[in-house]
């Protein structure tokens, strides 16, 4: 028997469903955790959205110190890109629900 690489044939077999369904579950996952990560920045910042929210100073930003104006700047952009990949990974279990081998 020879064990030589450069002489030998290397079979492999992927069950391509399994793959799918594995790499469905991880997407899923994966929104579960950027879904929970997203509900944890905005309760560490629920003091800065409670004054935010507050009827004087949602008609006039001005009143805003600049470190509050900055922190909110910053928690937007934070909720923008979470945004940003949940949309992207829905895409990406759109296309693997729709588009995975069925047979």
């Amino acid at each position: 028997m020879d064990h030589a690489a450069a002489r030998t044939f290397f079979l492999w077999y992927a069950d391509i469903k399994l793959a799918a369904k594995s790499l469905a579950t991880d997407l899923m996952r994966s929104m579960a955790n950027v879904r929970q990560r997203r509900q944890a920045e905005l309760d560490a910042r629920r003091l800065l959205l409670e004054k935010i929210e507050r009827t004087d100073v949602s008609a006039n930003h001005g009143i805003l110190d600049e470190p509050t104006k900055i922190e909110y700047d910053r928690l937007q952009r934070i909720l923008l890109a979470m945004d940003t990949v949940l949309y992207r990974i829905d895409y990406m279990l759109m296309l693997m629900t729709e588009f995975a081998p069925t047979n």
